[in-house]
């Protein structure tokens, strides 16, 4: 029982009456960082279902040399990098621009999953009724495609991401996004530890990361 138990305040978390501020600030870390080891997953996944297609053979050819499997490898790969570029902004955004990973960290949560979730769909897809088989190493494809599920409903779900965005969307449309070039993609080791105590409870004032796109130098690369 609780009363029968006391906390010392040596070891409250955060300050007295201010449970709600310190856990907004601490989603944002794990609204980055779940997502981003979860990209694992897909990545496992490829290497597994590319195996299979090498491997049967289908129609008197190989599965791999099928045009349906080439689009659907290549499918699947785009998500992977998708994903893993989307996870690891937010997740370096927490040590380069920790006041900015409100919005990020929610939209990280709710869509990287999501992405995870239809590459994976696409390599069951290939894998046909090999995917049910509890045959090693394919059996933990069907692990992957089940455990994965969990991550959109389980801590901080897409549902709760999405009442994070959703209001704070006019003010974010309204930011005023100077030319910036942002510290989100030098390299990691030249980082510190994260500062958590500059993470935001609303939509910062500023937006390094949109603001890539009027960079002069980010238009004229990608002219």
């Amino acid at each position: 029982h609780f009363v029968q138990e006391p906390i010392a305040e040596s070891q409250i978390i955060g300050s007295l009456g201010a449970a709600t501020e310190t856990t907004l600030r601490a989603f944002q870390v794990t609204r980055s960082v779940l997502p981003a080891l979860a990209v694992g997953t897909l990545d496992a996944g490829l290497h597994i279902a590319f195996r299979v297609a090498q491997e049967r053979q289908l129609y008197g050819t190989h599965v791999i040399d099928m045009p349906y499997t080439e689009r659907l490898l290549a499918h699947a790969y785009g998500d992977l990098l998708l994903a893993d570029a989307f996870a690891s902004t937010a997740v370096r955004g927490l040590h380069a621009t920790p006041d900015e990973c409100f919005l990020l960290s929610a939209a990280c949560k709710y869509l990287v999953p999501e992405i995870l979730q239809d590459g994976l769909d696409e390599l069951a897809t290939l894998l046909g009724s090999t995917f049910y088989g509890r045959v090693a190493p394919y059996a933990v494809l069907e692990k992957f495609v089940r455990d994965l599920a969990v991550l959109p409903i389980g801590h901080a779900g897409g549902m709760s991401c999405l009442m994070s965005i959703a209001p704070s969307l006019p003010r974010w449309a309204r930011i005023d996004r100077a030319a910036v070039t942002p510290r989100l993609f030098v390299d990691p080791q030249e980082d510190e530890e994260p500062d958590l105590e500059r993470l935001c409870l609303s939509t910062s004032p500023n937006d390094r990361l949109t603001g890539l796109f009027i960079d002069p130098a980010v238009i004229e690369a990608l002219e």
